[in-house]
């Protein structure tokens, strides 16, 4: 089988590819652990994919133009902060989570009317931006009270 994924005490992902040739040659197993700065990566590629749709061939009005360019800045910000926590993933999961849920709701919201869907979609706008200000307090929470895990 090319890849599985497989729980043994901890998720790993296994891939492997059906022949002995090609370019991975031997079996490579990836901790769930890398998970963070995977998601933090697909979030970078997919704010300069989604920028570069904007600038080049969305046709949209102005106005909703503009509403494309800041989901894209706000994703390209929060993908970068998500990038620099996913090395210290276990001290700011909660914060981390947060960041990534919250960029969801408001980017992913504002992707969405500007591409059509109903105005009720805006609804999730501010929920998202609620939640990563909460986020952003939850990190400094974290980075100031928290114990530190032990090396």
């Amino acid at each position: 089988m090319p890849g599985r994924l497989q729980r043994a005490g901890k998720w790993t992902l296994t891939i492997a590819p059906s022949s002995g040739s090609g370019p991975f040659t031997m079996n490579e197993s990836k901790q769930w652990s890398d998970f963070p700065t995977c998601l933090a990566a697909l979030l970078g590629f997919g704010a300069v994919a989604l920028g570069a749709y904007g600038a080049h061939g969305l046709r949209v009005a102005p106005e909703l133009h503009v509403m494309w360019e800041k989901a894209v800045q706000y994703q390209m910000v929060h993908s970068a902060v998500l990038l620099a926590l996913a090395s210290r993933f276990q001290r700011y999961a909660v914060g981390f989570a947060g960041l990534a849920l919250g960029l969801l709701f408001f980017s992913g919201s504002l992707y969405l009317y500007v591409l059509g869907f109903s105005p009720a979609i805006l609804k999730l706008t501010p929920v998202g931006g609620t939640i990563l200000l909460l986020s952003w307090i939850s990190l400094a929470w974290q980075a100031l009270w928290s114990r530190k895990p032990k090396d």
